[in-house]
């Protein structure tokens, strides 16, 4: 039925022929943030649309985002922080994160986020200490206690990619924790998409019978 039809996000507005995912709303559904690239995502931008009567328009470049390769943004559950992820250089200088993986050298990715100040938002802060670490760090999702979710490729991710927790310890964040989920290193797991009383988690990865990631 009409119900359970799927539809465009605002065609032709914020659904393109470009590649937009990773749609996030403020808790008042005002606006939405959203990453889009080119069709293999390798330049990628977050954008911000908002909400007009009945549909979303005004789209633009979100004011912390357009010089680097940012992506996958995430609205905290009470509204006031937007975690996304980066290449953008950890000590100010002009070159972009680098990962390594095998013989392979790519942009690398770490979480930072912008605080709610006003109508606006804080100047990007990188989150420091265990969770950036490593230079493959995606897919940011936060519990209403602050409690921060993400997959990343660690010395205990086997060969795949893993989703870790860190708990929010006062203005950062504690030690990471591996969350161990179905059948554990010797599958892919990424995309985690935390329920705000951590009752359940969504994720994608290889598992069971998927003909995929799923």
């Amino acid at each position: 039925d009409s119900a359970s039809r799927a539809e465009l996000l605002a065609p032709g507005v914020i659904s393109t022929a470009h590649n937009e995912t990773s749609a996030s709303y403020t808790p008042d559904r005002s606006s939405v943030y959203f990453m889009r690239g080119d069709l293999v995502s390798g330049d990628t931008t977050i954008l911000v649309a908002d909400r007009l009567g009945q549909g979303y328009g005004k789209v633009r470049i979100a004011p912390f985002s357009g010089v680097w390769k940012d992506s996958e943004p995430h609205v905290s559950p009470d509204g006031q922080r937007l975690f996304f992820v980066s290449n953008r250089p950890v000590d100010g200088s002009q070159d972009g994160l680098v990962a390594t993986r095998g013989r392979q050298t790519f942009p690398g990715a770490n979480l930072w986020y912008v605080e709610r100040a006003g109508n606006g938002w804080s100047a990007p802060v990188r989150i420091e200490g265990e969770v950036n670490r490593v230079p493959m760090v995606y897919n940011p999702s936060v519990a209403a206690n602050g409690n921060l979710y993400f997959s990343a490729h660690r010395e205990d991710s086997g060969s795949a990619y893993q989703i870790y927790r860190a708990r929010r310890d006062g203005p950062g964040y504690g030690a990471v924790e591996r969350v161990d989920l179905g059948i554990g290193i010797k599958g892919n797991h990424m995309d985690p998409a935390i329920d705000p009383k951590e009752r359940f988690i969504l994720f994608a990865g290889d598992e069971g019978d998927s003909a995929g990631a799923a």
